[in-house]
């Protein structure tokens, strides 16, 4: 029972902490993610995965779980399948955005006008018409 809390503990995230853990798709092995490394996380089958410059890890969560516990400042879903690190856009064009790593991720019709939204609160543009 102790041990059961205490992977459940190790597992929580704590939104106040830049880091937290998973388990991951190796048995009995727990990962420590460093938020701000995240470019994008991706819906696949009964796992998602965690992308990063340096690679990717798999976990066995739901899209739902990771959404509700990463930090809404930095990251938004896209897609269905997809939450990208708003930091990490460079471009959108053509219901696509091109992370600086250049991955392409898809920007779904639905969570379109959320995306423009959360653009257009930092979009620079002339005062001029």
């Amino acid at each position: 029972r102790i041990r059961r809390e205490r992977e459940e503990n190790l597992s929580a995230v704590n939104l106040e902490d830049d880091f937290f853990y998973i388990k991951t798709d190796v048995k009995g092995k727990i990962s420590r993610v460093a938020i701000a490394d995240i470019y994008f996380v991706e819906s696949a089958d009964h796992y998602i995965k965690i992308h990063f410059s340096s690679g990717m890890k798999m976990a066995y969560l739901t899209m739902e779980e990771v959404r509700s516990r990463l930090p809404e400042k930095y990251f938004i879903q896209v897609h269905r399948c997809f939450i990208v690190n708003n930091r990490r856009i460079q471009t959108f064009e053509h219901g696509q955005l091109t992370l600086s790593n250049q991955d392409i991720v898809p920007v779904g019709r639905a969570f379109r006008p959320g995306l423009l939204e959360e653009m257009n609160g930092a979009l620079f543009k002339s005062k001029r018409s």
